[in-house]
């Protein structure tokens, strides 16, 4: 994300959060009701074939709206179809349950059961009000009942606001819509909101005040999921927007854009790797570094044991039993190519490793220098990868 453009919507968030929360405003109502909507769930779902639909058009009132809108009655269709005939309230409260059996946080079997769910809300709509245009459900619908029902584990969704926010902050993988959309790419730009609004300065102090405008008790959010729907929706209620500069772009844009990204993130773990072997090899030269000085011992592969008498730079001056004469050795290429040896008991695990390094020292020092290159030229799109 662009954590620039994020900063500025939280910065823009904590300073009109008393606006926010007060007034006809009251944005705090959210957690009000997720705090009440699962033991009423419960109670509605619970209840036998007659009490159900009155039970359920208390769940549907209590949402005031947030579920529905002026153009979709999709939540109060539901407590609808249950008022007109036993049958359909037993379908209706089947299909419920069924869409609020946990699913242990597998997103393949959350989208079968969210498809599921849609497809019996338009079968329900064809047999009872087939012209209602605004009994339509979309994905909001089962998104935002588990998103009430179980905060800590589902995420809620309005696809407008979402995807204004998504603009902003330049997240560009694209989620679809639908039956069709795709949760873990809906699931990541929450989660990334809500690990940045972690470690921003006004964290603190948005959790914690927001009981003071409170009428009724709240849901505790531990995991945050109603805060991160609550910032994407004010972004675009209360244009938290103000400020901030950005283009909205079309989809070939954000292809390539989302292209750039992902050959930075690449370049960036190349450079990652390329800095491990640099470090490496330092390691393998400073290894042997430590093995020369005067009075070490040293295996030559024809000469056997001998003591070291002199070292200047690369160059080692030995002598061996089998010799009456000293013999000069550039160390570094003789332990390349295994004539010298400084291998023992203690360092034998990882000695053959070290000499390795030493053979492709020139290699990992061009791959360090070509992976630092192709990390500057992705510098503009790390930033937003923060």
């Amino acid at each position: 994300m662009n954590r620039t453009h994020f900063d500025q919507i939280i910065d823009n968030y904590a300073a009109r959060f008393v606006e926010l929360n007060t007034g006809d405003n009251n944005e705090v109502y959210k957690w009000e009701i997720a705090a009440e909507f699962r033991p009423m769930m419960d109670a509605a779902l619970a209840a036998d074939d007659r009490d159900f639909p009155a039970k359920l058009a208390a769940v549907v009132l209590l949402t005031k709206q947030t579920i529905d809108n002026g153009a979709e009655l999709a939540f109060y269709a539901l407590a609808d179809y249950a008022r007109r005939e036993l049958q359909a309230a037993r379908e209706v409260r089947d299909a419920l349950h069924q869409l609020l059996t946990p699913d242990g946080g597998d997103l393949e079997v959350r989208t079968q059961r969210f498809t599921e769910f849609l497809n019996f809300c338009k079968s329900m709509r064809a047999r009872y009000c087939p012209d209602s245009w605004r009994y339509r459900a979309s994905i909001r619908l089962p998104m935002m009942i588990t998103g009430f029902y179980d905060s800590d584990h589902y995420y809620m969704y309005k696809a407008s606001q979402a995807q204004a926010y998504a603009d902003c902050v330049e997240f560009y993988d694209d989620w679809g819509s639908g039956a069709k959309m795709d949760l873990r790419i809906y699931h990541r730009m929450c989660d990334e909101l809500i690990e940045a609004i972690k470690s921003h300065p006004q964290f603190s102090n948005i959790r914690d005040d927001r009981v003071k405008f409170a009428k009724k008790p709240l849901h505790p959010d531990i995991e945050l999921h109603i805060l991160a729907f609550d910032v994407i929706f004010c972004c675009t209620v209360y244009n938290l927007f103000e400020g901030i500069h950005y283009s909205v772009r079309n989809a070939e844009e954000k292809r390539i854009h989302l292209e750039k990204m992902n050959e930075a993130i690449n370049a960036r773990a190349n450079h990652a790797e390329a800095l491990d072997r640099m470090a490496r090899l330092d390691y393998a030269e400073a290894f042997f570094a430590e093995k020369l000085s005067v009075g070490s011992a040293v295996t030559h592969k024809r000469f056997g044991v001998g003591t070291i008498t002199g070292l200047s730079g690369k160059v080692i001056e030995a002598r061996f039993s089998g010799l009456d004469h000293p013999s000069t050795l550039v160390w570094h290429d003789c332990v390349k190519t295994g004539l010298l040896s400084f291998k023992t008991e203690e360092n034998a695990a990882e000695y053959d490793e070290l000499v390795t390094l030493l053979r492709q020292a020139e290699v990992i020092r061009k791959n360090a220098a070509i992976a630092e290159k192709k990390l500057e030229q992705y510098a503009e799109y790390l930033q937003f990868d923060e």
